[in-house]
C-alpha cells in the first residue's frame, strides 16, 4: 500500500517518541534512524503498554516516505514490534496494514507521522488496540422437572437472587457491579473488558440453596456473552414473618393486599399485604407499572428494610424498585382482634387489625391533612389512630365525637417506635348502632349500647341480656369476671351471630370474648307487655317482656335441671323456659296445672325457631 505526498496533511496525528543516539552526528547526509512500531491490545485498559497487554504478532506495518519513494515493510514479531533500521533523513508515515486481532479494534491512529532527524534517533510508534466489550449473563431457576435445563412454564425462575461481580479470579472487597435476578430469573453484566471475573450468588434466605458453588469464576471473551445456568433448590418465597428477620437483604414474599395502592399515599407507591404468618408494608412501588387492588394476591421482591422503625419491603437499590407481580384474586383476611396493649406492643405490625369498643379521648383539631387521634381501649390502655391524608377526605375531623365509642379496623403500622392503627376509609370505622340495626348485621363486628336486663349468672355465668330503645339481644361468651348486673349501662362489641336461631353477641375468636365498656349506672328497662301471639312470633326477641293472664296447659315435667312449660294466652300457646339456675327460685312444685297466672315476666328468647319466655326468678311470676 502506497500513499501520495498529497495525503500527508490529512493523516491523523499521533505522538512519536524520539530518543537521540549517543554517537556524534555525521557531516553532510546525517546519521540513519531506527523506527520501531509496536502493536498491542490494551487488555488492562491502562492506555500505556504494560506487561498485562497482548502483543499483536505477525501483522504488516509499512513505512512510507512522505515525499514519495520506496515503501518499507516489516511484520511484527512475537513482542508485537516491527523494526525499520537505517531509515534515512526525512518525513515518513507509519501505517498499520495488517488485520486487527479477533474481537479488537484499533483505538489509536492507523497512520502516524514519523520524522527521521539529521542526527539520527530511535523512533517509537504505537498502534494501540482495544477489545470489544464482552458480557456475563445468567439464568437462575429450580429444575422442577429434573431435566437439567430451564423450561418456561414448568420450572421455577429464581426471582430476587442477588449476584455480585468482581474483577479477577476471586471475591474481593471491591464489588465491580451487582444485580438482582428479575421475574424470569435472569441477570446480566454488560460492557465488560475481556478477562477473568468472579461471581458471588447470594440466595435471599437459607431456605434455598444454590446447586454447586455460590462462587463462580468465568473468563469473558471479547465481543461475546458468557452465559451461566444456575440451579437452586428450596422455595424462594418466604413467610412474611421470616422475611422480616432478614433485614437488609432481598426477600420474596407472597400474600393478599389488605390496603391497596393509593389508600394511604396519593402517589400510590405503597400498600399493605399479608400472608398466614403476618403482614408488612411495601413501599417505593412504581405505580406507572402496576396498580393492585384490595384482595389481589401478589408476589413481591425487594429489600427488607425499615422507615421510622416500621418494617417495609423497599427498593433494592437507588435504581431498582420492588417487583410486584399480580398472581390473581385472593381473599382479604379477617382483621385480628387486638387489645390496646397488643397494639402498643406492635407484635402484629403490618397486619389488618381491629380495635373493638374504643373510646375517643379528645376530638381532633385542625382543618386539613392527615391527623392523629388518641383512643382508650376497654382494658384501659391508650393507643394512636392515624388518619392519613387521603383518608382525611372521607373521614374529616368533624367525623369524630369526643368520648364516643368506635370499632376501628386498619393496618397496624408504626412511626418512630409508636404504634399506629390506620383505617383505610370510613367503612373501617363503626360507631354505636341501635340494637335493632345491629341484629341485621349478621356475621359482622357490631358495637351497641344499652342497659342490662338479665344479669350474668341468672341463666349462665357467661351470658346476659342487653336492651336499648330499639330492641334487645343476648350477650354470650362474656368473661365470667365481668359480673354484669341489672341496670348497668354498658357498651359492647362482638360478632353478631346466632345460636339455635336466636340472635346473640358472640366472641370474636375462641380466645377473644366480646369487649364490654362499663358506662355507669343506667335506668332499669320497663318490661314490654305482649300477647301470646307476639311471643310466638318472636317479634320482640331479646327484650324484657310481660304476658298477662297466661294459663299453664301442660303437665310439669320431672327432673332437677331446667325445664319447659306450655302456656296459653289469648288463644296462642307458647313456651316458658326455666333455666337451671332459676330452678332454685322456681322449683317444679311452684306450678299448678290449668292455673292462670296474672303475669309472667322474662327475657324473650328462642330455641330452634320456637320462642321461649325466660323468667329471671320467682319475682317475675305473679300467680
Amino acid at each position: 500500500m502506497r500513499f501520495s505526498p498529497l495525503r500527508v496533511p490529512l493523516l491523523l496525528a499521533a505522538t512519536a517518541l524520539i530518543a537521540c543516539k549517543d554517537e556524534s552526528t555525521a557531516p553532510g547526509g546525517g546519521v540513519t534512524s531506527t523506527v520501531t512500531a509496536a502493536a498491542f491490545v490494551d487488555a488492562d485498559g491502562s492506555v500505556d503498554r504494560t506487561a498485562g497487554d497482548v502483543a499483536v504478532a505477525g501483522q504488516l506495518v509499512q513505512l512510507l516516505p512522505a515525499a514519495g519513494g520506496t515503501t518499507l515493510e516489516a511484520s511484527t514479531d512475537a513482542n508485537g514490534e516491527a523494526v525499520f533500521a537505517d531509515v534515512t533523513l526525512g518525513s515518513y508515515v507509519a501505517a498499520f496494514a495488517g488485520a486487527a486481532p479477533a474481537g479488537a479494534t484499533l483505538a489509536s491512529a492507523a497512520e502516524v507521522a514519523v520524522t527521521a532527524p539529521f542526527e539520527g534517533a530511535e523512533v517509537s510508534v504505537v498502534f494501540r488496540f482495544v477489545y470489544f466489550p464482552g458480557s456475563v449473563s445468567g439464568l437462575v431457576f429450580r429444575d422442577d422437572n429434573g431435566n437439567g435445563s430451564f423450561d418456561a412454564g414448568t420450572d421455577t425462575p429464581g426471582l430476587g437472587i442477588a449476584v455480585k461481580l468482581f474483577a479477577g479470579s476471586a471475591v474481593s472487597a471491591d464489588t465491580l457491579a451487582s444485580a438482582i435476578t428479575d421475574a424470569a430469573g435472569a441477570f446480566s453484566f454488560t460492557r465488560l473488558r475481556p478477562g477473568p471475573y468472579t461471581l458471588l450468588i447470594r440466595p435471599p434466605s437459607p431456605v434455598i440453596q444454590i446447586v454447586g458453588d455460590t462462587v463462580r469464576t468465568v473468563n469473558v471473551p471479547p465481543a461475546a456473552d458468557t452465559a451461566l445456568a444456575l440451579q437452586f433448590t428450596g422455595s424462594l418465597v418466604l413467610p412474611v414473618r421470616q422475611a422480616k428477620l432478614d433485614s437488609g437483604n432481598v426477600v420474596t414474599v407472597e400474600g393478599v393486599v389488605t390496603a391497596a395502592q393509593g389508600t394511604f399515599r396519593a402517589a400510590k407507591d405503597n400498600l399493605y399485604m399479608q400472608d398466614t404468618s403476618t403482614g408488612v408494608q411495601v413501599f417505593d412501588i412504581d405505580s406507572t407499572q402496576i396498580i393492585v387492588a384490595l384482595g389481589d394476591s401478589i408476589r413481591v421482591t425487594g429489600r427488607m428494610g425499615a422507615f421510622a422503625g416500621e418494617f417495609e419491603v423497599l427498593r433494592i437499590d437507588a435504581s431498582t424498585r420492588p417487583t410486584v407481580v399480580r398472581l390473581g384474586a385472593g381473599t382479604v383476611p379477617a382483621p385480628r382482634f387486638l387489645t390496646g396493649a397488643q397494639i402498643f406492643a406492635r407484635t402484629y405490625e403490618g397486619e389488618l387489625a381491629l380495635m373493638a369498643n374504643a373510646r375517643l379521648r379528645f376530638a381532633p383539631t385542625g382543618t386539613s391533612g392527615g391527623y392523629n387521634l388518641r383512643f382508650e381501649a376497654a382494658q384501659g390502655d391508650t393507643f394512636t389512630v392515624r388518619i392519613e391524608s387521603p383518608v382525611a377526605t372521607p373521614v374529616p375531623r368533624s367525623f369524630w365525637r369526643a368520648s364516643a365509642g368506635y370499632n376501628i379496623t386498619g393496618a397496624l403500622g408504626s412511626f418512630n417506635a409508636g404504634a399506629q392503627l390506620k383505617p383505610r376509609g370510613a367503612a373501617d370505622i363503626k360507631a354505636v348502632a341501635p340494637i335493632a340495626l345491629a341484629k341485621a348485621d349478621s356475621g359482622n363486628v357490631v358495637l351497641i349500647e344499652g342497659v342490662i336486663t338479665v344479669a350474668q349468672g341468672t341463666y349462665r355465668t357467661d351470658n346476659a341480656y342487653l336492651q336499648d330503645t330499639s330492641s334487645g339481644v343476648q350477650l354470650f361468651n362474656l368473661p365470667t369476671t365481668l359480673g354484669l348486673a341489672v341496670g348497668d349501662s354498658v357498651r359492647v362489641a362482638g360478632i353478631m351471630g346466632a345460636f339455635a336461631g336466636e340472635r346473640e353477641i358472640l366472641r370474636f375468636t375462641t380466645t377473644t370474648p366480646p369487649v364490654v365498656f362499663r358506662l355507669g349506672a343506667g335506668t332499669a328497662a320497663t318490661p314490654r307487655t305482649v300477647t301470646g301471639a307476639e311471643i310466638a312470633a318472636r317479634t320482640f326477641e331479646g327484650q324484657l317482656v310481660t304476658v298477662t293472664n297466661a294459663t299453664l296447659t301442660s303437665t310439669v315435667p320431672g327432673g332437677t335441671t331446667g325445664y319447659n312449660l306450655t302456656f296459653s294466652a289469648g288463644g296462642t300457646s307458647f313456651t316458658v323456659r326455666i333455666e337451671t339456675p332459676v330452678v332454685a327460685s322456681v322449683p317444679r312444685s311452684f306450678w299448678t296445672q290449668n292455673t292462670t297466672y296474672a303475669s309472667i315476666t322474662g327475657a324473650l328468647g328462642s330455641f330452634n325457631g320456637a320462642a321461649q319466655l325466660k323468667p329471671r326468678s320467682a319475682a317475675d311470676i305473679v300467680p
